[in-house]
């Protein structure tokens, strides 16, 4: 998977969990968090890298 690809995904996931619609993600706040935190840190790797 190329690196654009992979930065378009985290941008849609990313807009997934801070959708305000209610069926976008059946997460609960802890869950998207979570995963918002590993984004961030994957997101800073990506900007290492480069």
């Amino acid at each position: 998977m190329s690196r654009d690809r992979l930065k378009i995904a985290v941008i849609l996931i990313r807009h997934l969990l801070q959708s305000t619609s209610p069926g976008a993600m059946m997460a609960t706040e802890q869950q998207q968090s979570t995963l918002l935190e590993e984004i961030e840190n994957y997101q800073r790797e990506i900007s290492k890298e480069e």
